[in-house]
């Protein structure tokens, strides 16, 4: 039995490597990821449970099922608080952020984000915990804040989730304050790392309004009903951020109710992939 139990927790630890390493990749990474799981709960390293749980939570969440992902954060905020494992605690709490902020329940998602940065630990969990704060102050229109606590992201990995999260977050931060061009800049870093539909959907209303200011409206509204129609797209967020919906009010305006419903109705017909 305690050769079972030992041969389970190494495999466990195999399987969390590579599920790790191929956090953004095309592979069947949540397969392994709910392996890995179940052989840690054979060992009982409840530290490695909830660090498994944390990357099933974001893998979820990449891929658009955004109930699980909350799930799977749920259980691991329990056992990383019961156990002491603050860094995976961090991680849970931001991701548990980054699901009330596709939502667009700000004050739960800036809540969380808070404790997380609070014990904090280490350099990657603080990223995490600030990203979620900055695409939370963006939203709520102070741009300049979200630039600040984005910037961090940028500087502090070069691994393809920090370049995605620091891209997204410094890309709204952008568009908000009226730099379009860091904005593109930052977009473009975000999407060469995106394999996953899901998170195609939370980069393009930043592209749409670019694309709006530059004078390409049947773009932006065809940008707009693509997202709007998609069924991985989390709405909550994009229904809160005033920005998109006056971009959205001057494009009607600009182009007529009917040749605007037309284009987004167009939009809603196209396949994301």
């Amino acid at each position: 039995r305690q050769m079972c139990i030992r041969d389970s927790f190494y495999m466990a630890w195999a399987l969390y490597m590579v599920s790790y390493l191929g956090y953004f990749q095309n592979l069947d990474i949540m397969k392994l990821r709910r392996e890995c799981l179940e052989l840690t709960r054979q060992a009982g390293s409840k530290v490695d449970e909830c660090g498994i749980l944390t990357l099933l939570g974001f893998g979820a969440q990449h891929t658009g099922d955004y109930a699980a992902a909350e799930q799977h954060w749920h259980q691991a905020v329990d056992i990383a608080g019961k156990v002491g494992a603050l860094s995976i605690l961090v991680w849970s709490k931001a991701g548990l952020a980054l699901a009330h902020f596709l939502k667009g329940e700000m004050d739960k998602a800036w809540q969380l984000a808070e404790e997380g940065l609070a014990i904090a630990d280490l350099p990657p969990s603080r990223t995490q915990a600030r990203a979620a704060l900055s695409l939370v102050a963006g939203i709520s229109g102070d741009y300049a804040l979200a630039k600040v606590f984005g910037q961090e992201g940028e500087v502090s990995s070069s691994k393809a989730p920090a370049i995605f999260y620091s891209g997204w977050c410094l890309a709204l931060a952008s568009c908000g304050l009226g730099e379009s061009g860091e904005a593109w800049r930052y977009l473009q870093a975000a999407a060469q790392v995106v394999r996953t539909l899901a998170t195609w959907t939370w980069l393009l209303p930043i592209a749409a309004i670019l694309l709006a200011r530059e004078g390409q409206t049947e773009k932006a509204v065809t940008i707009m009903g693509l997202v709007e129609n998609h069924p991985l797209s989390a709405r909550g967020w994009m229904e809160k951020w005033p920005l998109l919906a006056r971009c959205r009010d001057r494009l009607q305006a600009q182009l007529g109710a009917e040749t605007y419903a037309a284009l987004w109705q167009e939009g809603g017909k196209m396949d994301l992939e």
